[in-house]
């Protein structure tokens, strides 16, 4: 079952990835859970049901999914979910090892995005011990620093692994005239070469398609991943030490 700050982080991602129409069909999202769930026969059946609705819809067998994620940002907010209420048990493990296994994700990817979570979380904590410690502030204000530093280190690296996915796909759906795989060793001698113009007009406005793309599903998780792990995706809500006379 959902913990209460495992609910209130799906309604946060669900509100900054799609924060124009997610209140319209959370109460059905949820309604469907509960129906998925009264497919259990025993309560051994619990995983298995729970796996089998996962992958109806990832399967694209549901018609319902009309606004679909990244992988790698799916894998992230399930991570991150299952973090929310500071217990990350083994059965949440289980299944998102699960959905990393059915989406051919890549495990060095999953591990990663773990243990920047799991990092990131005991780092968080060593900060809020600092920030209520009774050590004077000009001892505890550079080590907070320290520890503000590496937290934003795990922000850009979660950034870059989903929107690494982004750029590959866009790549991928890229169609590349058989003229213009011809005249790219031209345009490589000769950057002024018309070839070489119809490679930077073709993949500039890619790369500004992916960031516009990936920056708004992206905003759940820090200010670059907007609300990464505290308890999960929540504001930073860091309590500076007071400065001692």
């Amino acid at each position: 079952m959902l913990s209460d700050e495992e609910k209130v982080r799906i309604d946060e991602i669900g509100n900054r990835i799609d924060p124009e129409e997610y209140g319209e069909y959370a109460g059905q999202m949820l309604n469907d859970c509960i129906a998925q769930t009264k497919k259990i026969i025993d309560p051994e059946d619990y995983y298995d049901v729970v796996c089998e609705g996962a992958d109806r819809l990832l399967s694209g067998e549901e018609d319902s999914v009309e606004k679909p994620v990244g992988i790698r940002l799916l894998i992230w907010n399930l991570l991150v979910v299952a973090n929310a209420d500071g217990v990350y048990s083994s059965a949440e493990r289980r299944f998102i090892k699960h959905i990393v296994r059915i989406t051919d994700t890549e495990i060095s990817v999953f591990l990663e995005m773990e243990q920047m979570i799991q990092t990131y979380q005991l780092l968080e904590k060593e900060r809020d011990r600092l920030s209520h410690s009774d050590q004077p502030y000009s001892e505890v204000a550079p080590l907070m620093e320290a520890y503000d530093t590496r937290m934003n280190h795990i922000q850009d690296s979660a950034l870059c692994l989903i929107a690494d996915e982004e750029l590959t796909l866009s790549i991928r759906a890229m169609v590349v005239k058989p003229d213009l795989i011809d005249n790219v060793a031209a345009g490589i001698k000769d950057t002024t070469s018309e070839a070489a113009k119809n490679i930077k007009n073709k993949v500039a406005p890619a790369a500004v398609a992916v960031k516009e793309k990936a920056s708004p599903a992206m905003a759940q998780a820090g200010n670059k991943l907007n609300h990464m792990v505290s308890g999960a995706v929540s504001k930073f809500k860091r309590r500076e030490p007071k400065e001692k006379e």
